[in-house]
């Protein structure tokens, strides 16, 4: 997988788990989640909370992860 951070939108009803992926400028849904956790950082320090997520999508495995509220590529 090839590292990024770019913004990705993404489709995620009531529960917040990811439903589809626009990737690649077409909207890909994610047929299994492979890995989920979750980076918290100590609250001295004001590092993020970020809930990663590897999912496998019609058009290839891809790395997310939610951050503020927003959804962020990190591989693909």
């Amino acid at each position: 997988m090839n590292r990024k951070r770019l913004p990705v939108e993404v489709l995620a009803p009531g529960n917040g788990l990811p439903m589809r992926l626009r990737l690649k400028g077409q909207w890909a849904p994610i047929e299994q989640q492979i890995a989920s956790w979750v980076i918290q950082g100590v609250w001295w320090s004001d590092e993020v909370h970020r809930e990663y997520m590897r999912v496998v999508t019609s058009i290839g495995g891809a790395e997310v992860y939610r951050e503020g509220g927003k959804w962020w590529l990190s591989r693909v």
